[in-house]
């Protein structure tokens, strides 16, 4: 048996966003309900603790090779590239919702929640853009929605747990590069 992945290709690796319900053994707890598998972008299959030792590479190296290959590819001559659309453009997102849909050229938004470096990254760039401390909204698998975390937090709410399969039933904040459940009760009373 070959494996996925060798010290030469390390280049390959991908982090994935999966819930704590559905993750391989391989992976790492982002958060009590998120966590980061990874993929190759060769197979497409997840990687095993076998495959990381047939290419003599710990699981800790893994991540930050995926994280540093995430920023690669969404980095140009003149930066990180970001698409950014209003949210208000998703299919009945809450008009009176202020908030951003993030995109990518190539690669899946999603995976920016899944390393601090990279996770530090988006979020100040959106916090620049919000003018305010940002709020997380997953409604399905390579879709990111931003929200200022000081408003219209109930009609986000409502909005996602209306989506079909959402990644998070739950609005996530950045904490210390992780993307945490937000205390949605707590949040609200703060904001009014």
């Amino acid at each position: 048996m070959s494996t996925l992945i060798h010290s030469h290709t390390l280049h390959t690796i991908e982090p994935v966003l999966v819930t704590t319900y559905a993750a391989p053994p391989t992976s790492i707890s982002l958060s009590t309900e998120l966590r980061v598998a990874f993929k190759t972008t060769v197979s497409a299959q997840y990687l095993t603790h076998l495959d990381l030792s047939q290419a003599d590479i710990t699981l800790q190296q893994a991540w930050n090779f995926a994280a540093q290959e995430t920023l690669k590819q969404a980095s140009t001559v003149a930066g990180v590239e970001f698409f950014i659309r209003k949210a208000q453009c998703l299919p009945d997102f809450p008009k009176r919702c202020p908030g951003l849909e993030i995109g990518l050229r190539k690669g899946d938004i999603t995976n920016w929640l899944t390393h601090p470096q990279i996770f530090q990254i988006l979020n100040e760039h959106l916090q620049s853009k919000l003018d305010a401390p940002v709020a997380y909204l997953l409604p399905e698998a390579g879709k990111l929605v931003a929200i200022p975390a000081n408003r219209s937090l109930k009609a986000a709410a409502t909005w996602l747990a209306k989506q079909d399969a959402p990644v998070s039933k739950n609005i996530l904040q950045y904490s210390c590069g992780f993307p945490t459940p937000l205390n949605l009760a707590q949040s609200i009373r703060r904001s009014g």
